[in-house]
């Protein structure tokens, strides 16, 4: 399936989980790039790292059969998948005490070298969010981010937040895909193209970003979202 996937463009170049070649140092790489890039036109960019609780444990079958199918990846892969994960149990056993068998409806199996690239299609809508111009984003199994340039970082953060809230957006996939956020884990980035590209003003409305300098140097202008709730 990697394979394929690679040779026929069936995923978003931006995933990197999982398939033969793509690296952490080629994420890392594509990450500057994209940030380079937008500083030699006068533009600026703005990240948003997102982290998902128990990626492996939280992965709904049919939800991974439909991306599948969706990113044209063969039937004959598809009913080998929906067969490994379909009427599975499983039993507690600690002590003297054996359970009976407990039905296991969701989770891939975690540690199985299947599960990466699984998850590769699992996340595929989360990731094809950015499929337009001055937008990108990166996709490590359960750790992906969404890169936004744009003139000025106002203009960046309130495309950050329509990526997010928007129907088929990030929050929809999360609710759809049984995978909430680590809110903990967020963090926005601000890579500014000059000391004069300052941060919008905190503000307390309902949904937005609010944005917390930490440094004025550039490249360490983070931010923290405070105000959007679990989904």
């Amino acid at each position: 399936m990697s394979h394929l996937a690679e040779k026929h463009s069936l995923l978003r170049p931006g995933q990197y989980g999982g398939c033969p070649g793509h690296k952490t140092s080629d994420a890392v790489h594509f990450l500057a790039h994209t940030i380079k890039d937008a500083w030699r036109t006068g533009k600026v960019t703005v990240a948003l790292f997102l982290d998902v609780q128990g990626a492996f444990l939280n992965t709904v079958k049919e939800h991974l059969i439909h991306n599948m199918k969706t990113c044209r990846i063969p039937s004959c892969y598809i009913h080998l998948i929906n067969n490994m994960l379909t009427n599975r149990k499983t039993r507690l056993h600690f002590d003297d005490y054996i359970s009976e068998p407990i039905p296991i409806d969701n989770r891939t199996t975690q540690g199985c070298p299947l599960s990466m690239l699984l998850y590769t299609f699992y996340n595929a809508p989360l990731i094809k969010c950015t499929a337009s111009k001055n937008k990108s984003s990166i996709g490590f199994v359960d750790d992906s981010s969404y890169l936004i340039t744009a003139r000025s970082l106002h203009e960046a953060h309130e495309n950050i937040k329509d990526l997010m809230e928007r129907p088929n957006g990030g929050f929809d996939w999360s609710t759809t895909h049984n995978s909430p956020y680590e809110l903990n884990k967020l963090a926005l980035m601000n890579f500014p193209c000059s000391n004069h590209d300052n941060p919008p003003q905190t503000s307390n409305s309902p949904g937005r970003i609010q944005m917390a300098r930490k440094s004025p140097k550039q490249l360490q202008q983070q931010t923290s979202i405070d105000t959007w709730e679990l989904h």
